[in-house]
Formats: structure tokens, sequence, C-alpha cells
């Protein structure tokens, strides 16, 4: 049997599709994450077709030791605003101490170039696995359709939506990419692999208005130039990767699958309600028939108590007349 994958961040986008993918190919995967498994209490048990949880903190290191005991490979999966860079510098730390595995790290399109936090840190990361001695993979890819849909559903909470001149995006699937982080995990080190982008470039306008569109809102649309490294960055196209397009999904495909698990998601939440008023109903029902029969049952025991108190009134009368005249000629005197 094959050793245990440990994803770390398997709660996040990524994470999250990855921990499914490995368990869909019949691999056993540990799952690493700050919070207790989802929906289920502390401490129970993993089921089969399950991963197994681990609770941590990437940051200080807690809990890394365990979660890397026995694990030939992990899917470095987690990302942080802030402090990533320090993320990546403690799982190598504990990887080295827990038999050296073979480190799968999906980073970003540009990290060598883009001048911001999150680029910079993608970059440390690599460069603590290009010189260090744990076996290691990179797959960097472009943002993932769920980054695009959240900067627009933000933007969309203002009557005129500000979006950056002369900047484009290349979206990809994440689930594709974890499809193919399942491969990288299965196999031996690849170091810095071939770059995995979306099928197209759209510009921020393109991207406002599929996303307008599949939404029904209409919004104002003012494209501004937009200061900081980062954007200096994308306006020079270095998150970009045409010569390697290589995702099946578009945006648009992606809003459209979006819909449809939001119009499910709606119908099996309106069958839920539906069936636990109707549960609800029947229930109400049943208490009020056994509330009628308790009192139908109590007014029936009170009809059988009078009925028996007037038979004996009318069991002690029959009895005085039955007993006849008492010596005197009254009445016969009462027994005792």
């Amino acid at each position: 049997m094959s050793s245990p994958i440990l994803v770390t961040g398997a709660t996040g986008t990524l994470g999250r599709l990855l921990v499914r993918e490995l368990l869909a190919h019949g691999r056993e995967v540990r799952a690493f994450s700050r919070k207790p498994r989802p929906g289920v209490p502390e401490g129970t048990p993993a089921q089969p077709g399950e991963a197994e949880w681990f609770v941590g903190d990437l940051h200080t290191g807690i809990g890394l030791a365990a979660a890397l005991d026995g694990v030939t490979t992990v899917a470095h999966c987690a990302t942080s605003a802030r402090g990533e860079a320090q993320m990546g510098a403690q799982l190598m730390i504990a990887a080295a101490r827990a038999g050296r595995p073979h480190i799968v790290f999906p980073s970003v399109v540009g990290a060598e170039t883009i001048r911001s936090r999150y680029y910079r840190d993608k970059r440390a990361i690599e460069r603590l696995l290009e010189d260090g001695d744990l076996p290691w993979t990179v797959l960097r890819t472009t943002h993932f359709h769920e980054f695009i849909d959240a900067g627009l559903h933000m933007q969309s909470r203002f009557p005129v939506m500000l979006l950056a001149k002369n900047e484009k995006f290349q979206p990809v699937a994440a689930d594709e990419v974890a499809y193919r982080l399942v491969d990288l995990c299965s196999g031996l080190q690849g170091h810095h692999m071939p770059l995995f982008g979306g099928p197209e470039i759209l510009t921020t306008t393109e991207l406002a208005t599929a996303w307008l569109y599949e939404h029904k809102r209409s919004r104002k649309l003012l494209v501004v130039n937009k200061r900081g490294g980062e954007h200096d960055g994308w306006r020079a196209g270095a998150h970009l990767t045409p010569d390697r397009a290589v995702g099946d999904q578009t945006f648009a495909e992606y809003l459209i699958a979006q819909r449809e698990t939001r119009i499910a998601e709606d119908a099996s939440l309106k069958a839920d309600k539906a069936a636990a008023r109707e549960v609800a109903k029947h229930a109400n029902a049943e208490a009020k028939a056994a509330d009628r029969a308790a009192k139908d049952a109590e007014r029936s025991a009170r009809d059988a108590e009078r009925d028996a108190r007037a038979a004996e009134r009318d069991a002690a009368k029959e009895q005085q007349r039955n007993a006849g005249p008492g010596p005197t000629g009254g009445p016969a005197p009462k027994a005792g």
C-alpha cells in the first residue's frame, strides 16, 4: 500500500479540490489545516474514503511532526496574506526531520518578476526548495477563476466598478490544476514544471462584462490606472503565459458552472425546507391526534368512574329495599 500524501491548506480553494481528487484516485490522504474537519466533531476517526485530519499551525510548525510521520509526499497548498514564506520554511524544517518527503508546490506565474508580497513569498518558497536538500516539484499557474470571481464580486458592491487599465488576466480552473497535481504527487521530483495557464487572455473589462451578464447586474465600468508593483507587473503581462494556455475551462464556462451549482444548491435547500415542513406538519398532526386521544381517554375514564359511582349508589338503594322494614316498623337498620 502506498504511503499517505499530506495536503496543507486542505480547506482552501486548491487544497480542498486536491484532497478530493487524490481520494478519487484511491490515494491515502492526510489533510492539514488550522481548523478541525468542517461539520465533524474533533477527534472523529476518518471513515473509508475520507482524509485523515490533522490540525496544526504552519506559522509555528505546531502539529507538523505528527502529520508528516510516514509521509513521502507533501502537496503544499496552504497560502496566507502574510507570512507565507515563514509557513514554507516551517514545513521544510519539519520535513527535513521527518524523512525528507517530496514537496510539491503550486506557485504562481510571475513569481520571480512581480513586486508584491504575494509574489515575493511564492518565490521565497521556491528558493528554499531550490537551495535545500528535499526532493521538490514546482508548478506555476496563472490566477484561478475563483480569484477573478472574488475580485469582481467585491467591486460589484459599489455603483461604479473601478477596473485596472491595460491589464489582462489568464484565469485557469482550480480543479484542472488539482488534477495535474495528482500526477505530480504520484511521480518523482520534477523541479520546475512547464507553466500551467488558462485557455484565454481577457481584459479586465471583458472579465467584468461577462461577470455582470451572468449575475444579471448593472454597474458602470470605469477604467483607471492603478498603482503599485503588482499592477506594474500585471500591466507588463508578467503573470501571463500565452504559450502555455493548456487549461480547458474558460471564465464564461466557469461562471455558468457556478450558476448551475447555485441553482442545484438552492433547489436542494428548498427541497430540504419543504421536506422539513412536511415532517413538521405530519409531526404536528400526530401530536394533535395524540392529544385528542389522551383527552378522549381521560373523558372516558371520568365517565366510567361516574358510572361506577352511580352503579354503587343504585346497588346500595336496591339492597336497602330488599332488606325490608325494621322491627319497629321503620326502615331496616343499617348493617354494622
